[in-house]
């Protein structure tokens, strides 16, 4: 179920994840491959409606979760073993700046298809000990002409501080974006 990742898969992933944030958000602005205080983000959007609100994501490049098929729901368990890494790159993405939403993506062949459920210990390991945030676990399917999301966990909104807004609004001054809706040209009459 794994899959071998190379720059073109890396890239349609990060499409598929831009057309997911696209359709979700007011007034987004896209970033591919971009530093966001420090820390690499594979895929950036910020929502310009509202409390501009930062979605940062993160490829799992290299890692993959454990599969174990559930007999009776037909459904995939995800678990975490320590030679992978995946609760450890969870934990690494629990910084009070990383932003309002987070996403870790997996590319997962055939993932479309299953129902996937997290181990309770990766469950809790997305979550903040405070439970006010939660990092989305999302799987890329490659295997079809369009590349497909399958969102595992959705993720929930972590805290805001006024450092967070001022590096926003930074970021949008000073970064072309990959994607965005531009304002309607005006008429001349």
């Amino acid at each position: 179920m794994a899959l071998e990742q190379s720059s073109r898969d890396l890239g349609r992933a990060k499409n598929a994840l831009q057309d997911y944030l696209v359709k979700r958000l007011l007034l987004p602005k896209v970033y591919f491959d971009v530093s966001w205080n420090g820390a690499p983000a594979d895929v950036l959007a910020v929502d310009r409606a509202g409390a501009g609100d930062v979605h940062v994501a993160r490829i799992a490049s290299g890692l993959q979760p454990h599969f174990t098929p559930h007999d009776i729901t037909e459904s995939v368990f995800v678990s975490d073993n320590v030679e992978n890494g995946v609760g450890n790159f969870l934990d690494n993405f629990m910084n009070p700046e990383d932003g309002h939403y987070r996403y870790v993506l997996f590319l997962v062949r055939g993932s479309k298809l299953k129902e996937f459920r997290l181990s309770s210990k990766l469950r809790d390991r997305a979550m903040t000990d405070d439970g006010v945030g939660r990092i989305g676990v999302l799987f890329v399917d490659l295997e079809e002409e369009k590349a497909t999301m399958n969102v595992v966990m959705k993720p929930e909104r972590f805290r805001s501080n006024p450092e967070m807004a001022r590096l926003s609004e930074r970021f949008v001054a000073e970064h072309p974006a990959n994607w965005e809706i531009r304002d309607e040209p005006s008429v001349v009459g």
